[in-house]
């Protein structure tokens, strides 16, 4: 199979977080048509594909499940535009060409994973860290970074649900509603997070948002819901902002937290990076240290493994989660060849 054919296949499988079943099937048929060793579907839902044996072992992993939303599958002036095209199903197929491309002089084991569930709560990536028994020698995370971009860092993610239910009281008494409480609670939290942020870059800031809130007064009881996300810096960790929210929160009042994920900043000084150096300029591009203030499975993998970990893949990362996604194709095909230079090197 063709790359970009590859390519345009996959995007074509609508493939929202939890129904990535079909694309799953199809990815492990193109790992094994295209000369790969083994290709299965695991427990989870993973599509994971093994080619090439030697003393290393190299982790490319990149997600197939997308946000939600349809955009029309089409091929236009060099572009290839579609949900997924970029989030992340061209560093993920630029991961499988790369690697059945230099399949007969590759001296590492090289494991492909599409990954489950990234856009949700429950991660596939988390069941590879667990479960599949592996120590990888290098990890290479599949997220649009630009064919010359080298991402090395994501923030951390941490969010909560506050709950307080109280007796109503009459507007004019002073007392304050539930709605006032959750309102003062968030802004002491943010007020916070400002004094942090002082003379900070972004990537050093402590991001916070309402996610959404929602208010009820039946004349008995005043309830209201708060939802907040953080997205935590690498000089912090989740447990320092769980202590904060802890400390601040009212009396009476029931806090969940969720989807916490530790930020990471990966180093420059490995043979990975120096490999990524090597091929970039190799390639004629001039190559760029990029960090992010989202998060993705660089979190996951990175504070799970203990070995050098980048992310590197095709396409601009501001079209995520857009309606315009799309991915240029002479970009894919050159980051497949970047992949290429990096695979044999390590090897």
């Amino acid at each position: 199979m063709e790359q970009k054919e590859l390519l345009k296949k996959a995007v074509e499988i609508y493939s929202p977080t939890h129904e990535t079943e079909k694309i799953g099937k199809f990815l492990v048929e193109s790992m094994i048509e295209l000369g790969f060793d083994k290709a299965y579907v695991d427990k989870v839902g993973n599509a994971v594909g093994e080619i090439g044996s030697g003393d290393k072992t190299i982790l490319m992993l990149g997600h197939m499940d997308t946000v939600a939303g349809e955009i029309d599958v089409k091929e236009t002036k060099g572009k290839l535009f579609g949900r997924g095209s970029i989030d992340a199903k061209g560093p993920l197929c630029s991961f499988i060409s790369a690697a059945a491309n230099v399949k007969k002089e590759l001296n590492a084991k090289v494991i492909v994973v599409g990954a489950y569930d990234e856009e949700g709560p429950s991660n596939g990536a988390e069941f590879i860290c667990k479960n599949m028994g592996i120590k990888p020698d290098f990890i290479i995370i599949g997220e649009p970074s630009g064919t010359n971009g080298i991402t090395l860092g994501y923030k951390g993610r941490l969010m909560f649900e506050f709950k307080l239910e109280k007796e109503c009281s009459h507007s004019a008494s002073g007392e304050l509603s539930s709605s006032d409480v959750a309102v003062e609670f968030y802004t002491v939290l943010r007020a916070m997070a400002e004094l942090h942020n002082e003379g900070k870059s972004i990537f050093e800031k402590l991001d916070i948002c309402i996610l959404g809130i929602n208010s009820e007064n039946d004349g008995i009881a005043d309830k209201v819901e708060l939802k907040v996300a953080y997205r935590i810096p690498p000089n912090m960790d989740v447990a320092e902002v769980k202590k904060q929210v802890n400390e601040q929160k009212p009396d009476n009042c029931r806090i969940k937290f969720s989807w916490d994920c530790e930020p990471i900043k990966a180093s420059k000084q490995n043979d990975l990076v120096k490999c990524f150096l090597t091929s970039i300029r190799k390639n004629k591009l001039d190559p760029k240290f990029k960090v992010k203030t989202g998060t993705s499975d660089m979190n996951i993998l990175g504070n799970c493994f203990n070995c050098p970990i980048v992310t590197y893949g095709p396409g601009d990362s501001s079209l995520d989660h857009t309606p315009n996604e799309h991915i240029v194709l002479d970009d894919y095909d050159r980051s497949i060849t970047v992949l290429q230079d990096v695979l044999l090197s390590l090897a």
